[in-house]
């Protein structure tokens, strides 16, 4: 119990050799954690992976959780959050939020290119573009690049002609999620994407009236079938839609989902008092990326639309 006085230079001594254990053991630390993030999937520099997504660790790898995943993808040159245009993204079947970020990359872009020119013909400079990509919650069993999907269908059933979207409710409930937790302004749907938020629309729209953008761009889309009586609701309620807009995008060579498909689901909204645009192009099923007379389209959409 007797306390023991150190001369002052032992002191120091002492000092330095506890701060020089403390600086080994960080180094050590930060190099685990280096080595840890190294053997995560290699992700595109531009894309901030948000707090949904879930890191399993076991002894010999470390995944990604693919249930509920959300990537966002966000400017940086505004500091104002409120100043920015929050955009949801849902993929179509077979794939996934990060490869869809992949996907739009030129879209993106080419809004974040415009937003920072000095010269601000489009009326948007200073304009911030946040891109969430919300993940499928079903995986495509037969399917070997591990693809997901926002449902299941009965076999050799397609979207346009099932009876049931086995499954629909849990995505309904992941989309919900994610508008509830921030205020979006568009939704930009693929495929059994756009099918999807058709649907939401159709069964949706009166319960979640606080929380749905007033936007929407829907390409390749397809009459959600199993929900025809609602679309037919929706068609007679000549308010339903009023103040939001929707665009879509419809390719002439489709051979996935047919564009009278699309344009059927076009004219209901129409009817039920949405502002519905068309963007045609002459390519096939996917998002016209490379197309830069359809981008433009797309893009002078949203330009008017951040100007309103």
């Amino acid at each position: 119990g007797e306390v023991v006085h150190l001369p002052r230079w032992e002191m120091r001594t002492f000092h330095h050799i506890l701060i020089g254990a403390i600086s080994f053991m960080s180094i050590i630390q930060v190099n685990a954690f280096s080595h840890t993030l190294r053997r995560l999937p290699r992700i595109n520099s531009s894309v901030a992976i948000s707090s949904d997504l879930r890191i399993n660790y076991s002894s010999d790898k470390v995944s990604f959780s693919r249930n509920s995943m959300l990537f966002s993808s966000g400017s940086n040159f505004v500091s104002n959050k409120n100043n920015k245009i929050q955009i949801l993204c849902l993929h179509g079947k077979g794939g996934d939020g990060l490869n869809f970020q992949k996907t739009l990359e030129p879209f993106e872009e080419q809004l974040r290119s415009a937003a920072t020119r000095k010269t601000d013909d489009e009326g948007i400079h200073g304009v911030g573009f946040e891109f969430d990509y919300l993940t499928a919650p079903f995986p495509i069993d037969d399917d070997k690049s591990n693809g997901m999907q926002w449902w299941n269908l009965a076999p050799g059933a397609r979207s346009f002609n099932a009876k049931n979207y086995i499954g629909f409710e849990k995505s309904a409930d992941l989309v919900e999620e994610a508008l509830r937790r921030k205020k979006y302004d568009i939704v930009l749907a693929h495929s059994q994407g756009s099918i999807l938020m058709s649907a939401l629309i159709a069964t949706k729209l009166s319960c979640w009236d606080s929380i749905m953008p007033l936007g929407y761009i829907l390409n390749g889309c397809a009459w959600p079938n199993p929900f025809t009586i609602d679309m037919d609701k929706l068609e007679k309620d000549y308010e339903s839609g009023e103040l939001r807009k929707v665009l879509f995008v419809i390719g002439e060579a489709d051979n996935i989902n047919p564009p009278e498909g699309a344009v059927k689901v076009r004219d209901c909204l129409d009817i039920a008092g949405f502002e519905v645009g068309t963007c045609n192009h002459a390519g096939g099923h996917s998002v016209p990326v490379r197309n830069q007379e359809a981008l433009n389209e797309m893009f002078n959409w949203i330009t008017d639309l951040v100007r309103r």
